[in-house]
């Protein structure tokens, strides 16, 4: 990736832009705006497009505190102008002194590219984004005739509306998408009125990377979820994120329809579902989920049942069964707060564990009856995962772990890792001795990052971490959290 810097230095030693050159004549250019300043850019630019062909742009503003000079926006673009763009990445992180207008104008200086095969626009946080901004961003859409991403991130936008948000998808004429990723976060006007054209929009792609985020839309009906699983066909997909953290009218029976949709895919290798903090979810809907033969391509599970306070057991064990009858290389779930579970859901999903996970994530935190047998159970398991290189596990206030559980988890884990991340705040009953188990396992591995937090764990003194830092690789970086202070330190 070219950045500025890169080319100031060059134009002040050499007095041209050769680094734009790049392999292929493909230059990505990022500009972030507050480091950089876009008449160096500019003027760089303009010595090198005639001789190199400006494949993909990337700008990115990130909390801009002044309005933007569209006139050095202009310049900017000219010269890239020249070209033929097939990468468009536009970033708007938090810039509450753009209006609408200037949004508009910015979108209208893309220009109109029929080459143009993906586009990324990222507004998180834009406040002033509302429905007239919309159809000067669908018509930047509609002109290629050659799109295959599209990722429009709109989260915390909560000046969209249904009606703006419909008639956008309504307006889209495109059907070449290969991966369509959209995330309506935060954004507390949305229904299942705009949820529906979504549906018809996705439906008309050839889709094999489908990405819905609608974390925290309060007011999102059940109907939303059962509209998409009954519409679109899921057999080509091969990428598949669902997010709906946070709502509320979500229940069983979707979990249910979600299942039976799952049955058709054919290719999937990627499964993320989030359905965190939605409380109407019960196991019953969670066993119908899962009932299903799970694809023989996946090799990546992501699942976060957070805070679902009518999970429990009786869930995981259907999960673990399902686990159970893949070959994942990659497994992320998250039971926290979820108190109800026990060592029988545990010791389900540590006996699904297998030999080709590489990366490992498990999130319990605040379960009270998590006791060092689990930790010894799930030691039993990833020990099968003889490569496993990433290991995060966050135990939080589970005040029954002891010393004994903590050394048995840390002795399963293979000599190939290079990520260790632990997290037992609040677990008051681990002494110095499992800093001591830390040192023996530390011996073993050849880590790349090492993070851990100790936070409320009174009978563990900072002259037993201090031991730590000496025993790791140059180049390792170590993150310790003790007392609620974070230290970081990179061994060099």
């Amino acid at each position: 990736m070219i950045t500025l810097r890169h080319i100031q230095k060059t134009l002040k030693t050499r007095g041209g832009c050769p680094l734009l050159h790049s392999k292929n004549n493909i230059v990505p250019v990022t500009l972030r705006v507050g480091q950089d300043d876009p008449r160096i850019l500019t003027k760089a630019l303009n010595r090198t497009t005639n001789n190199c062909f400006v494949k993909k742009i990337k700008l990115c503003y990130e909390k801009l505190e002044t309005q933007l000079d569209l006139s050095l926006f202009k310049n900017l673009l000219t010269p890239l102008n020249k070209g033929r763009w097939t990468g468009i990445s536009l970033t708007l992180h938090e810039c509450h002194y753009f209006d609408d207008a200037s949004i508009k104008a910015m979108l209208g200086l893309l220009g109109t590219n029929s080459h143009v095969s993906t586009i990324k626009l990222d507004f998180f946080g834009c406040h002033v984004l509302n429905d007239e901004t919309l159809p000067k961003l669908s018509e930047l859409i509609n002109a290629s005739n050659q799109l295959r991403v599209l990722k429009l991130n709109f989260e915390g936008c909560f000046q969209l509306s249904d009606d703006g948000v419909a008639e956008f998808f309504q307006s889209i004429e495109i059907d070449t998408l290969a991966s369509a990723r959209l995330n309506f976060s935060d954004c507390t006007e949305i229904t299942e009125d705009s949820f529906e054209p979504i549906v018809a929009f996705i439906k008309n792609q050839q889709l094999n990377d489908l990405r819905l985020e609608f974390n925290a839309c309060p007011i999102l009906s059940s109907d939303g979820l059962s509209t998409l699983t009954l519409e679109k066909d899921f057999s080509n997909l091969s990428v598949l994120q669902l997010n709906f953290q946070c709502s509320e009218n979500l229940s069983d029976e979707d979990l249910t329809s979600l299942g039976q949709a799952l049955k058709k895919c054919q290719v999937l290798t990627e499964l993320n579902l989030d359905f965190s903090e939605c409380f109407d979810i019960s196991e019953e809907g969670v066993e119908n989920l899962f009932k299903y033969e799970p694809d023989p391509f996946l090799t990546k599970v992501v699942l976060a049942f957070k805070a679902c306070s009518r999970i429990g057991d009786l869930a995981l064990e259907p999960i673990g069964r399902f686990l159970a009858r893949t070959t994942l290389n990659s497994l992320s779930l998250d039971f926290s707060f979820c108190t109800d579970i026990s060592s029988r859901g545990i010791t389900a999903i540590s006996q699904s564990l297998g030999k080709n996970l590489s990366c490992f994530y498990l999130n319990l935190e605040s379960l009270k009856y998590i006791t060092d047998q689990d930790l010894i159970q799930i030691g039993y398991g990833i020990h099968k995962a003889f490569y496993l290189t990433e290991f995060d596990v966050n135990i939080n206030k589970c005040v029954e772990v002891t010393t004994v559980g903590f050394a048995s988890l840390i002795m399963s884990l293979s000599r190939h890792l290079q990520n260790l991340r632990l997290k037992v705040a609040g677990c008051w009953e681990l002494s110095s001795a499992c800093v001591d188990s830390l040192v023996h396992a530390l011996l073993k591995f050849k880590l790349e990052e090492l993070a851990l937090d100790f936070s409320w764990c009174g009978k563990i003194k900072d002259e037993d971490l201090n031991k730590l830092p000496g025993l790791l690789p140059k180049n390792c970086i170590y993150s310790l959290k003790k007392d609620n202070q974070q230290r970081l330190l990179k061994i060099i």
